[in-house]
């Protein structure tokens, strides 16, 4: 799972609810250290807080989770990928989904 793309959908989520993430990490009693890297993709987050974040979000862990998990078969293999070996294009493919992800 990419904890970059989590974090990326967390800070517009929680965004969109108008909390600042100081706001978020008390209702979901962590420290606001712990939700800064949840949303910069440091660290992972259990299932409980994905649960309640989903919750106070009013969002389903899929709009959290959406492009966090790309499965090798999933990468698309077009001719600006074709002949780049597996793991590279897997990262290639992250990439495209992390810059889509960006706010403009």
């Amino acid at each position: 799972m990419n904890n970059k793309i989590v974090g990326i959908n967390v800070k517009k989520y929680r965004r969109a609810a108008g909390l600042t993430q100081e706001q978020l990490a008390e209702i979901l009693d962590i420290s606001t250290v712990h939700m800064s890297h949840i949303e910069c993709g440091h660290v992972s987050m259990s299932i409980e807080i994905l649960i309640r974040l989903c919750e106070i979000l009013r969002v389903t862990p899929n709009h959290i989770l959406n492009g966090a998990y790309t499965d090798s078969m999933d990468v698309p293999s077009d001719s600006i990928l074709a002949g780049i070996p597996e793991k590279r294009r897997l990262l290639a493919h992250k990439l495209i989904e992390v810059l889509r992800n960006c706010p403009e």
